[in-house]
C-alpha cells in the first residue's frame, strides 16, 4: 500500500477529512492519487450517503426498527456504517455530481 493510500485509510477510520489535491509532493517524488484511491474515495462517499439515509431520514424508520429487532445495537450500526439504499437508480450519481 502506498503512503498516501494508507494515510487516506487511517484518516477515514479516524473521521478526519483530508483536503483533496491533484498532486502531493512526498520527498522528491510527486504523488498522483491512483485509480484505486479515487475508487476508494467514491466508495467512502457512497457508504456515508447510505448510512446518513438510514440513520436520519424519516422514511427509513422501518429499516432502523428492523435492524434493532434483529438484535443490532445503534452502536453497531454506526461502527459498521450500515446504510439504506432507497429505490432510486440515480441517487448516488446525482449525489456524486
Amino acid at each position: 500500500m502506498e503512503f498516501y493510500d494508507a494515510l487516506k485509510l487511517l484518516a477515514g477510520r479516524a473521521g478526519v477529512e483530508l483536503k483533496p489535491r491533484r498532486s502531493i509532493h512526498y520527498g522528491e517524488k510527486e504523488y498522483q492519487p491512483s485509480e484505486k484511491t479515487k475508487l476508494f474515495e467514491i466508495n467512502n462517499l457512497a457508504a456515508r450517503l447510505y448510512h446518513k439515509i438510514l440513520t436520519d431520514h424519516p422514511k427509513t424508520q422501518h429499516a432502523r426498527k428492523y435492524l434493532v429487532n434483529r438484535g443490532l445495537k445503534k452502536e453497531s450500526i454506526v461502527n459498521f456504517q450500515l446504510g439504506y439504499a432507497p429505490r432510486s437508480w440515480d441517487l448516488l450519481l446525482r449525489f456524486l455530481k
